[in-house]
């Protein structure tokens, strides 16, 4: 091994007592197959030069400290490599090292500034990291990383606002971001279209901000991957997630990119990896797939000249959790800023090629002017589990469920407006013309699917029921007459056929009058407003892809 230095015009270069090696303004050569081995540290200050040729190497085990004003070229072939017994910290002071060795052991290397590689990096020791903290690892676009695991990687654990994996570009190509936190290794791999810019990555060990909160199933980690000046850019990425990340199913999570809005990449996910396609700048995670749908309805029940009644909703009886089960909830005081909304409904999307198949499902709000929306009470309503082309039905607790009449794009790109005549709903006579506004057919209060005045089990001997039984009825099962009790008052109710907060069999508004209407309205309907007896129509059913 030979150690070959030169000093020119009696600048000088030492080792300090504690084997430090400052150059304060010299020229070393390290000559191709030399080894300049420095115990402590190294710093080259003001117009220092160092030069390492062929195959050379300077070997570091303290601090590296590179003043801008200095100079450091190293042959593609030559070595910096990072070694000893303690972390230390490196300075590039805007210097390209070709190769970098890390060849510590269980400790660390911090950077100070942007480090950049031009041909490698190679992770030689055992359970060692390079920690960015807020600044830049630069990999120009021939750069490697070599011999990254599960300890050994780029410690790359910020947002969007600080330090990144930036990798440059000169052509197509697959390169792996080996980045993690501080306890987890969770390298991201991609496969990059572009020749021009920088696609620059860290990752963040928490859940997305703009998860969707009908989201079950998702990871607590994202990857913020950003392209710089990427004409036609485009990446097929794959991330890598450890165990502890994963709340739900793993079968249900697919890869998911938060940019202008969430974009979802259809398919099962592979083991503890997401993987996507994206386009733009962004957050990559992984949650349920969501469609979306642009909705329009009305509730018969709740309908009149040409709106809905919010009285549930001024009445303060709407729940803040779904009453569909899924246990979706929204935070208290949400009806007090959001007082045109009518009452929750459920979706559900259905596969394209067998629409009986159920795909997705989702929770929103319908608001007094037909609108339908998400929890966040102004978005489309988020499909959860969808494809991205499918049936969407639209369900209310006692109005009959309704369909799109085909599959549809389910990214809220068009409009479904079921209260127009316009409208072609799946089935026939799947909504009932109020008017000249279609509406939701109401009064299926036992969710049959089916709404029954006379037969057997009839909705309107339901609501008769839930008033008879009621505590504070007198009448039948007390001392007095029926005509003592009206009904129920003040209450949330799925027997609330006009959804007033009510429910009434024989006065004044009545609901179980309601759901006789539905039936006597019913195109199919030959008796009283045809030309055979009521008997020959029994009532109505579900008009939905099953």
């Amino acid at each position: 091994m030979k150690n070959i230095f030169y000093t020119f015009l009696s600048m000088l270069f030492a080792f300090s007592a504690n084997a430090q090696l400052v150059n304060d303004g010299a020229t070393i050569i390290v000559e191709d197959g030399a080894t300049l081995f420095i115990e402590g540290g190294l710093e080259n200050k003001l117009t220092g030069s160092i030069t390492v040729e062929g195959t050379g190497v300077v070997e570091v085990q303290g601090d590296v400290d590179i003043a801008t004003t200095s100079t450091v070229t190293m042959s593609n072939t030559a070595k910096l490599i990072l070694s000893g017994a303690a972390s230390s910290n490196v300075t590039s002071g805007g210097a390209t090292f070709t190769n970098v060795e890390l060849d510590k052991t269980a400790e660390d290397v911090n950077l100070l500034d942007e480090m950049r590689v031009s041909v490698d990096l190679n992770f030689v020791g055992d359970d060692n990291k390079i920690i960015i903290g807020d600044n830049n690892l630069v990999f120009e676009p021939e750069a490697t990383i070599t011999s990254a695991d599960d300890n050994e990687y780029i410690l790359a654990d910020g947002d969007a606002n600080t330090g990144v994996v930036s990798k440059e570009l000169s052509a197509d190509q697959v390169f792996t971001y080996h980045v993690g936190d501080a306890s987890n290794y969770t390298p991201l791999e991609a496969d990059i279209t572009g020749s021009t810019g920088s696609v620059d990555v860290n990752v963040v060990a928490m859940k997305q901000p703009n998860v969707p909160g009908e989201a079950t199933d998702f990871i607590s980690r994202y990857w913020n991957v950003d392209q710089v000046g990427v004409t036609g850019y485009s990446a097929d990425l794959t991330g890598t997630y450890v165990a502890g990340d994963l709340t739900g199913a793993a079968a249900d999570v697919v890869g998911a990119h938060y940019g202008t809005d969430w974009t979802y990449t259809a398919g099962a996910a592979g083991t503890n990896t997401v993987s996507g396609t994206v386009a733009e700048s962004g957050d990559f995670t992984g949650t349920n797939s969501f469609g979306r749908a642009s909705l329009k309805v009305m509730l018969d029940g709740a309908y009149s000249g040409g709106t809905m009644s919010n009285t549930l909703n001024t009445l303060g009886l709407l729940p803040t959790t779904s009453p569909y089960g899924g246990g979706e909830t929204v935070a208290a005081g949400f009806f007090d800023d959001n007082t045109d909304i009518v009452d929750w409904v459920s979706f559900e999307t259905r596969n394209t090629s067998t629409p009986a198949t159920v795909e997705g499902s989702g929770v929103g709000f319908v608001k007094t002017d037909g609108s339908v929306v998400a929890l966040d009470g102004t978005s489309n309503p988020f499909l959860k589990n969808a494809a991205t082309t499918g049936y969407v039905v639209i369900k209310h607790r006692n109005h009959l469920a309704v369909s799109t009449g085909g599959s549809i794009t389910l990214d809220g790109s068009s409009l479904q407006d079921f209260t127009s005549t316009g409208y072609t709903a799946f089935g026939t006579n799947g909504l009932r013309n109020n008017g000249g506004t279609m509406t939701m057919w109401a009064g299926d209060v036992n969710n049959d699917n089916t709404i029954l005045d006379a037969s057997s089990p009839s909705d309107k001997t339901e609501v008769g029921n839930a008033v008879l039984g009621d505590s504070g009825n007198t009448g039948f099962f007390g001392s007095g007459p029926i005509s003592t009790y009206t009904g129920l008052s003040n209450v949330y109710s799925i027997f609330d056929v006009n959804l007033d907060g009510s429910v009434l069999d024989a006065s004044t508004p009545s609901d179980a009058n309601l759901i006789g209407n539905s039936v006597l309205s019913h195109p199919a309907n030959t008796g009283f407003f045809g030309s055979g007896p009521l008997a020959t129509f029994t009532g109505l059913t579900s008009q939905t892809p099953n």
